[in-house]
């Protein structure tokens, strides 16, 4: 990636993390992933390292939630209301990557 150097903390965790998914799916082994992926081992190793416990934790404090369970299951979306009062409709397929951005970005969680 050109310019990781000049990446925040916050966007080398997201880098990282997406190429976590990435290399989940994928069914391979840490080194063959990275081999195929242009990536530093060593990197990828610290890093996953690094974010293990603590995703680990912060999947703690979630639940997880099967759409035939929610009460707008028709529309295929549910609602989140934050302590503000705002309130948003997110869609019952949307990653927990991407719900994990939304939610930081309103201050409800960290990374």
């Amino acid at each position: 990636m050109e310019n990781y150097a000049r990446l925040t903390k916050e966007e080398k965790l997201l880098y990282w993390k997406n190429h976590f998914d990435l290399w989940k799916e994928s069914g391979l082994s840490q080194k063959k992933y990275c081999k195929n992926n242009s990536v530093s081992y060593w990197n990828f190793k610290s890093w996953y390292e690094k974010t293990k416990t603590r995703t680990d934790m912060e999947s703690k404090n979630f639940i997880r939630l099967e759409a035939d369970k929610m009460s707008n299951e028709s529309s295929g979306k549910f609602e989140v209301v934050f302590p503000c009062g705002t309130r948003i409709n997110i869609d019952v397929n949307i990653s927990e990557l991407n719900f994990r951005k939304i939610l930081s970005a309103a201050g409800c969680v960290n990374g």
